[in-house]
Formats: C-alpha cells, sequence, structure tokens
C-alpha cells in the first residue's frame, strides 16, 4: 500500500506537468544538439504486451515511409535555429525490417546537417542474419539493442516472439562478433509462465554472453493490449511478483559488475549508450515519434498513412505540451534520476536560478523516505529508491500514453 502510495504521489507529480494541446502550431524553438529519435512503425505483427502503435511490413510503403522521413528531416533542417545532430537511435516497431534503406536515411543527415555521433537501432532477433548485420555496419550503425524479452522458449511461446531461445542466443552473438561498438539486450518481467528462477536464468545468460548492457522492462499493461485482457484478473499477484523480480535482476546485476546507467539498464559501458528518450534533447521523426526539445514534448501523428499526407504540408507534429518553470524543473530532475544518480552542482547549472530552491521540498520528502542519498555532490537512488523509482516510472509511463491518446483523439483498436 505504502509502495502504490508514494509511487502513484510521485508519478502525478511529474504527470500534472505534462499536458497536451492538439495541433502542429509549436512556433519556433531552438536546438543545439539533439538527438535525433526516428521511429520505423513496421513491424511483422503486433506483440500482445506492445503499447506502441505499428503496422504490418510493406516494401512499397517502407519505401514511401523513408521518402517521408527525409521530407521531415529536411523541415526540421531549416525549422530548428542552430541545429547540429549529436546522436541517432533508431526506434520501433522493428527498425531491423528497413536494414536496406537505412543508409538512404542515414546519407541525408549527413547532407543536411553533418554527424559525427553513434547512430544505434533497435533490432528483432529474427532480423539478425549476415546480411542484415553487414548491411547495418554498411551503414555506419556503431550500436544495436536486441528485443530478447526473454531466453525461456515457454516464456517466448506464450508473449508469441516467433523465435526460440537459440535463435536469440545466436542472434546475440552474431552482433557481438560482428564488432559492434554496443550491444545491449531487452529483457521483460513478469511475463506469463516466467519465475524468479526462470529469471535469473536469463541474467545468466546475458552475462555469458559478454553483452555491454542489459535492459530490464517490466511488463506494461493499458486496456488495448491483448495480454491486458488476458492477465488483468491477475492484476496484484504480477504486482507483487514485479517487486520481487526487479529487486532480484538489481541485486544480480550488480553483484556481477554491471553499473546502473538507469532504472532499467545495467551497463559495463554506462555512458557509451542512451535508450530512444534518453537523451537530453532529442527530435522525434516519423509516425508516433516522440521528441523532447527545448522544454517541449511533441508526438508525431500515429499512423502512417497520415503521417505520409501531413509531412508533405508540414511538420506532422499532432500534439504536444510545453514545460515551464517549475514543471521544467522537476520533469528534468526525474529524468536525471532515472539514470540512478544527479549530480547537483551541474544539475543547478543546468537548471538556472531558483532551481536549488524549487527542489529542496521534494529532495527532503525523497531523503525521508530514504530513496535517495547524499554522496557529497551526488544525489544517489538508494536500493529502495530503484525499486519506487521503477514503480513510479512505469507509472508515468503508462499515464503519459493514456494522455497522448486523448489528446490525439486516438486510442489503438482494441
Amino acid at each position: 500500500m505504502l509502495k502504490s502510495m508514494i509511487s502513484s504521489f510521485l508519478a502525478n507529480k511529474i504527470l500534472r506537468n505534462v499536458n497536451f494541446v492538439r495541433g502542429s502550431t509549436i512556433g519556433r524553438i531552438r536546438a543545439v544538439n539533439p538527438s535525433l529519435n526516428i521511429r520505423v512503425p513496421f513491424c511483422r505483427f503486433q506483440c500482445p504486451f506492445c503499447l506502441f502503435i505499428n503496422t504490418p511490413y510493406s516494401e512499397a510503403v517502407s519505401d514511401l515511409y523513408v521518402e517521408a522521413v527525409k521530407r521531415e528531416l529536411s523541415l526540421y533542417s531549416t525549422y530548428l535555429e542552430e541545429l547540429s545532430i549529436k546522436h541517432i537511435y533508431f526506434s520501433g516497431g522493428t527498425p531491423s525490417l528497413i536494414s536496406h534503406r537505412l543508409s538512404d536515411i542515414l546519407s541525408y543527415i549527413h547532407e543536411l546537417f553533418g554527424f559525427n555521433g553513434n547512430v544505434a537501432i533497435e533490432a528483432n532477433p529474427l532480423d539478425l542474419d549476415d546480411k542484415t548485420l553487414s548491411r547495418l555496419m554498411n551503414a555506419g550503425v556503431t550500436q544495436i539493442s536486441i528485443g530478447v524479452q526473454s531466453f525461456n522458449d515457454s516464456v517466448l511461446k506464450e508473449i508469441g516472439r516467433g523465435y526460440d531461445s537459440n535463435k536469440a542466443v545466436n542472434a546475440v552473438k552474431k552482433a557481438i562478433d560482428y564488432g559492434f561498438e554496443h550491444v545491449n539486450i531487452d529483457l521483460m518481467f513478469p511475463l506469463p509462465g516466467q519465475t524468479i528462477d526462470s529469471l535469473v536464468r536469463d541474467l545468466e545468460l546475458a552475462v555469458s554472453l559478454n553483452v555491454h548492457s542489459v535492459s530490464t522492462y517490466p511488463l506494461m499493461l493499458l486496456p488495448y493490449t491483448e495480454m491486458y485482457r488476458r492477465l488483468r484478473d491477475n492484476a496484484s499477484k504480477m504486482e507483487s511478483m514485479e517487486e520481487k523480480m526487479y529487486m532480484t535482476i538489481v541485486d544480480y546485476m550488480t553483484s556481477v559488475g554491471y553499473d546502473v546507467s538507469s532504472i532499467w539498464r545495467f551497463s559495463l559501458k554506462p555512458s557509451s549508450y542512451n535508450g530512444p528518450f534518453e537523451y537530453d534533447e532529442f527530435l522525434g521523426v516519423g509516425p508516433y515519434a516522440w521528441g523532447l526539445v527545448d522544454d517541449l514534448f511533441t508526438v508525431n501523428t500515429p499512423l502512417v498513412e497520415d503521417y505520409l499526407v501531413i509531412v508533405k504540408r508540414g511538420l506532422p507534429v499532432s500534439a504536444w505540451a510545453k514545460f515551464r518553470d517549475e514543471g521544467s524543473i522537476i520533469v528534468k530532475f526525474a529524468r536525471g534520476l532515472y539514470r540512478g544518480k544527479v549530480n547537483k552542482g551541474d544539475l543547478y547549472e543546468k537548471l538556472g536560478v531558483g532551481a536549488e530552491e524549487k527542489l529542496r521540498p521534494l529532495i527532503y520528502i525523497l531523503r525521508w523516505a530514504g530513496l535517495i542519498e547524499c554522496e557529497g555532490d551526488l544525489l544517489r537512488l538508494t536500493k529502495r529508491g530503484m525499486l519506487y523509482g521503477s514503480l513510479t516510472t512505469k507509472k508515468i509511463v503508462t499515464g503519459l500514453l493514456m494522455k497522448i491518446h486523448k489528446a490525439l483523439g486516438y486510442y489503438p483498436p482494441l
């Protein structure tokens, strides 16, 4: 009960500062070194747990998509002031489905902006044969995140992933052998049929493969997902299992030498890789892409067919929220804590005059509750804080998705 009350309080403190306005008239914004979150909306099939709006892959539609993405990039090259690109992340959907077109997009980015940073991509184990991996390397992809979810065959069957553990293991091994600078794998918990023992075996196998980082995401269920309808009667039991599994993950991953690089990711190279929403500022490109730049949270139109038309007229932003004053400070503080620790001096310098005073009551509450501790100039999440941070972040993500769908006037089909 106490965990739920505190995590709900913290999540609501963030969510009440995110109020979306529908429409694309967002005004002139300033960005110096944003990253790009290029969302590829195509999948072979919709996973029963997926919270995002995806489209069945079609080569003809994907070709139209690539040209539309180039059009949106061109618009941003003239729309934003002082623009250069820091990093690129291809999020999904399943970006590995269009490996043959990535070089086209990346060449265009070089042409528009110049670019000399990391290029990361999400990939499905089903795609990672020699042909696809060679294409990714030749296109300039330096980092890869493989959506394994589990190495347990019965769990994989339950969640409809379409491959077995051998396929997943071989895909990870191939990616490492090809020499990507950073290989991350995604695992999920608690999944149907998953036990703490099977989760630990997943973690042990991931570590034995020598991946650079392991992302461990809790299962998030919203009413429009197939898995929500399957599991809603077991919600309280799954919540209890989620907490036990999360603490098991934290204890195991830190015991084998992986550092906390975010609440949900453990890494041997903590500063070398970011997820699509973890950059300080990023532009969202593609259908249903999210962006965060100049205290502005943008959401692109969700459906591919609408995106292809709208981008011909202008930016395909369909909803946006502006963070102001104290709201901006709290959101940035929370995003910093998501990484497990915050340097107070750097944070206050970045947030400007008055930030320390405005954050003092919240920091006091977090310290009083035993969720953070001070180590010199660092504010660090305690182990208890990691758990509450996971529960809170999950509530923020699901609450944010519901706000976005309400603002867009669109809910995925049940």
